[in-house]
């Protein structure tokens, strides 16, 4: 069995199935709040969806398309550690920088995940 994962909302996060991404659906809302042009696009069920912030590019036809790296694009990944499964953090693709881990303790989760993006857009 393949994990593609073919739609999801791009600002709720949710998946044809009701599938819900909380953390990454915080962190879109929140981007968007602030102003910046973010949505989620779907890659993979067991990986997750990805956080573009700005335009998206891609080559090949929907769903296999392949996201081209460069041009300024902001990829943020949400990452569970494999150690400790009650911690993730925020990836962001163009710069190869993570955030500090975080842990996931209910409803701090999304806010916590805010956090760790913000502070990769920082810098």
């Amino acid at each position: 069995m393949t994990g593609e994962m073919y739609s999801i909302h791009p600002t709720k996060a949710e998946e044809p199935d009701g599938t819900i991404w909380p953390l990454h659906k915080a962190i879109v809302q929140a981007l968007i709040r602030r102003g910046y042009s973010a949505h989620v696009e779907p890659f993979d069920q067991y990986q997750g969806p990805y956080i573009v912030i700005g335009p998206e590019f891609r080559v090949g036809r929907a769903p296999y398309a392949v996201p081209i790296g460069g041009f300024g694009i902001k990829r943020l990944w949400v990452t569970y550690s494999s150690q400790h499964p009650d911690m993730a953090q925020v990836y962001r693709e163009d710069t190869d920088k993570a955030s500090n881990p975080f842990w996931l303790v209910g409803h701090n989760d999304g806010r916590r995940a805010v956090r760790a993006a913000l502070s990769l857009l920082a810098e």
